[in-house]
């Protein structure tokens, strides 16, 4: 049995005027380049983000124990460091963190990882305070004088 098509009238909804370039990207844009790409260009130190992406990842050979698998109870995880090193930032720049104390280097997945899962849980599964970490990192260049 075969039932005759009908046509069915769309429903009237209402019409939104859209422009073809959106004014706000156009000034963002604008103001990014003025300001060199960064939100906060005065927590922005290139020769510290420079030194921390040239030391290892802050989970290289890592091991993280308590991992249960079913069939085999529990078992020891390494980590292994996938990508280049990169500055994680613990306290956001969005939120006005600086550079300089305030970074870490962490390999890609490191950092894929710690933006997932939060601070707090990222520290407590591989055992380590970034906080206190990046601090000793930050005396460390300023030790040094900088670059």
């Amino acid at each position: 049995m075969s039932y005759p098509l009908v046509k069915v009238p769309k429903p009237k909804g209402k019409r939104v005027k859209r422009s073809r370039t959106p004014l706000r990207k156009t000034r963002l844009k604008k103001f990014n380049k003025r300001r060199g790409g960064h939100a906060f260009p005065k927590n922005v130190d290139l020769a510290y983000r420079a030194w921390i992406r040239s030391l290892p990842c802050i989970l290289a050979g890592r091991f993280r124990s308590g991992v249960v698998i079913a069939s085999f109870g529990s078992c020891t995880e390494r980590h292994y460091c996938f990508g280049r090193v990169q500055g994680c930032h613990v306290k956001s720049r969005a939120t006005g963190g600086v550079d300089v104390g305030n970074m870490y280097p962490g390999c890609a997945r490191a950092h894929d990882e710690q933006g997932q899962r939060g601070i707090p849980a990222f520290q407590e599964r591989w055992g380590v305070n970034l906080t206190n970490f990046a601090a000793g990192l930050g005396l460390k260049y300023q030790e040094r004088g900088g670059f």
